[in-house]
Formats: structure tokens, sequence, C-alpha cells
């Protein structure tokens, strides 16, 4: 019987010989934005990044153990039902092939646009990409490049 442990706030079963291989991740509610409020407090830090017809925001949610979770927002602009649908699916499955990659500890919500329809790895390397340059915004990346602005001599 595999054990489960815990990575990311998700469960990862192990196979039976102990070897620690990764049977397979699985996205947990724990890991959905699921109300208004968190919705809310993503969008008001208003830290987004804009890849490939989709915006991104992001925000540190303070959970423990640290976990990324997830939210998904796309509007009827999107294309007919099918099409929103497939979008959804796709971007959940690649936050879930990718939950080891995350940096862990962030709320994500994807904003869709209309646009041609990327492959689930585009998507993974969409979100890898983009979870990353917002975390590394978030937690303190920019003070450093601001400073380079300044010139020397104090002008």
């Amino acid at each position: 019987m595999p054990e489960p442990s815990e990575k990311n706030g998700a469960s990862v079963k192990t196979t039976a010989d102990g070897g620690g291989k990764p049977a397979r991740l699985v996205f947990r509610k724990n890991q959905r934005l699921t109300h208004a409020k968190q919705y809310a407090k993503v969008y008001a830090r208003r830290c987004s990044v804009n890849r490939a017809q989709v915006r991104i925001y992001a925000e540190l949610n303070g959970t423990e153990p640290a976990i990324t979770r997830l939210g998904l927002s796309v509007g009827r602009k999107f294309g007919p039902a099918v099409a929103r649908n497939r979008f959804k699916r796709l971007i959940r499955e690649a936050f879930r092939l990718s939950q080891r990659e995350l940096p862990t500890g962030l709320d994500l919500i994807v904003q869709s646009h209309p646009h041609e329809t990327l492959t689930l790895d585009g998507y993974r390397e969409l979100l890898l990409g983009a979870a990353r340059s917002l975390d590394h915004r978030l937690r303190g990346g920019r003070e450093g490049r601001q400073e380079k602005r300044s010139k020397p001599d104090g002008r």
C-alpha cells in the first residue's frame, strides 16, 4: 500500500517499495481559491504579469504549511463554454503537474482573454515562468532594481 507524503500541500503517493518515486500528483481542494474574499485579496494586491493573452495575479497567502493555491477567472468573451472549459482544464492540469516546481505560499489567479489555445506544455511553462517572476516581485526582488536606477553621483 502506498504511503502518502506532503509537498507543497499536495498529496504525493510514493511507490509500495518505498523507493520514494512519486506515483501521482493530485489537485486538492485546499490548493484552490474557493471564496470571493480570497479572490478580492489577490486582486487588491495588484501584482500581475501578462503572458500570451493570459494575466496572472499573485499574493502571498501565509498558509501553514506554505502551499500554492490556484484560482481561475475566464469570462464569456473567451469563447463558447467548450473553449472556456478546455482552457480551465489545461491550466488546472499544468498547475497539478508543476506543483513541485512552483514557489510555495502564493495565491495565483489566472485570468484569460481570447487567444489561440496553447498546448499543456505551453501553459506549464507560462505558469512556471509567471509564478517565479511574481514570487520574486512579492518577496522583495524589486528593491534591488530600484536602487540601481539612481545615479551614483546623487543626481
